[in-house]
């Protein structure tokens, strides 16, 4: 008896220490419970009221200041891309309905300071996307070699001009890049200065017609400092005021993409094929991802790059940016 009462009572036992372990293992369905709680969760971005600010109308040129706003065109926002600095100063000096213009910075300050546009310099967005193409970078000293480049009296021209006096009998100018980036192509020139993503998109098509093109110089890297501040964002004081919380809000939006995307382009790819090349004014969704991080997008408070936009606007004999940015 005392045997059989002592296997009864080792199988009871053992029937214990499997229920135990039938309850420690039911845990391991966690794991599918937490992957589905992360896909419902929100990404980093969208904890960011986008209520707030999506109606805010938005007016910005091609290229890369557009591509910055890429989160802003999957939020909603009304936004007028245009091509030329025209429509960009009609706009900040008229009675414009834009709650928010990206600009470049030498417009919008000058004309800030100037007492002729009632918005203010509240971020710079984009830092710089020149650079000089050409076969080898030994051509920047050689005389015979001419140079292609556009804008002499805007961003890049000067820009270019004070980085490279010494080419300026070498210089031909043209009135677009388009136009700077043919004559490369057709061999009129030896090097020109074009900007991203035109600038990759001009090596493809020259290797193509086998032409070995590259990047022989950063005008980023010969400016220091990261770059010049090129482009920023513009916001009517007395609007900011109204609208604070949602205008930093939409900043935020705009930024945690931009970081997003410096450290993982791929994440472009998708937005920009949903907008459409073709309205943003770049070649394709491929080139632009390929070529980002040459974009130079970084979002930067004005209040705290004063002294970098205070050197660039020397360029363009604005002595004081007092009373032009939004402290």
């Amino acid at each position: 008896m005392n045997k059989i009462l002592s296997a009864l009572l080792a199988s009871l036992l053992l029937l214990g220490c499997g229920s135990a372990t039938t309850v420690q293992e039911q845990p391991s369905e966690e794991p599918v419970v937490t992957e589905q709680t992360q896909q419902e969760m929100p990404d980093v971005s969208t904890k960011v009221d986008v209520e707030a600010f999506k109606n805010f109308k938005v007016l910005a040129p091609g290229g890369a200041p557009a591509l910055g706003l890429l989160p802003l065109f999957e939020a909603g926002n009304p936004i007028d891309v245009v091509d030329g600095p025209d429509n960009l100063q009609a706009a900040l000096t008229g009675n414009s309905d834009y709650d928010l213009i990206v600009a470049p910075t030498n417009l919008g300050v000058k004309l800030a300071s100037l007492g002729k546009s009632d918005y203010r310099l509240l971020d710079v967005l984009t830092w710089g996307n020149l650079y000089l193409v050409g076969s080898s970078i030994e051509d920047l000293t050689n005389p015979d070699v001419k140079v292609a480049a556009f804008g002499e009296q805007a961003v890049t021209g000067l820009v270019y001009s004070k980085l490279y006096p010494d080419l300026k009998d070498r210089t031909v100018w043209y009135p677009s890049v388009a136009e700077a980036q043919a004559a490369l192509l057709s061999k009129e020139v030896g090097i020109a200065m074009i900007a991203e993503p035109a600038a990759t998109a001009t090596i493809a098509k020259g290797k193509e017609m086998n032409l070995d093109l590259k990047v022989i110089e950063s005008l980023q890297d010969a400016w220091g400092d990261g770059g010049y501040p090129q482009a920023g964002l513009f916001v009517k004081q007395d609007f900011y005021k109204e609208n604070k919380a949602a205008v930093d809000q939409l900043v935020t939006y705009i930024t945690e993409f931009v970081d997003e995307a410096n450290v993982d382009s791929s994440v472009v790819t998708s937005k920009i094929e949903a907008v459409g090349a073709e309205k943003l004014s770049v070649p394709n969704a491929q080139i632009v991802t390929k070529t980002w991080n040459n974009l130079n997008l970084m979002v930067s408070k004005a209040s705290d790059v004063k002294e970098a936009i205070a050197s660039f606007m020397g360029l363009f004999g604005v002595d004081s940016i007092d009373g032009t940015i939004i402290e």
